[in-house]
């Protein structure tokens, strides 16, 4: 991000919630929540990369927050997100299920804003730190080596 616009770590909170009931796959971000993408690769700071380049650039950005992240918090987070290999296509209640089961509570409890919401939290704060880091991320940066499986 450059100095002429900040990313609102709140905002990005309230898209990544948003973004809960269909993922957050390029695919999905494009289709339902493309304020998600826009947030971190904003069209005015990036006018060499079209929505859709974007939108892979934010799914590759939030998939390096969440290895940041790591161990079962950043693997519910993952499944959460639809970022998990085969949950594309599943419903967040089942979602919810899974990641719940991984963190050893109940699919119930983990709807609570101290669990559901603080682990959207973190990732947001994962992003944020990405973006705004002295060490500035560029779109190339967050690319996967071609060849290489996505983090699941």
């Amino acid at each position: 991000m450059g100095t002429t616009r900040r990313l609102d770590p709140e905002a990005l909170h309230r898209e990544l919630r948003r973004a809960l009931r269909h993922g957050a796959r390029a695919s999905r971000l494009l289709r339902f929540t493309p304020d998600l993408a826009e947030l971190i690769f904003p069209a005015e700071l990036n006018s060499d990369l079209t929505i859709h380049d974007r939108a892979i650039q934010a799914e590759l950005l939030l998939r390096r927050a969440l290895e940041a992240i790591g161990g079962k918090r950043g693997d519910a987070a993952s499944i959460l997100l639809c970022l998990t290999p085969g949950t594309l296509g599943t419903t967040l209640e089942a979602r919810r299920q899974s990641a719940a089961g991984l963190l050893g509570i109940l699919p119930d409890t983990l709807r609570r804003e101290r669990h559901e919401g603080l682990l959207l939290w973190d990732v947001a704060m994962e992003v944020y730190g990405l973006v705004t880091s002295t060490e500035r991320v560029s779109p190339q940066q967050c690319q996967i080596e071609q060849g290489a499986p996505p983090h699941g």
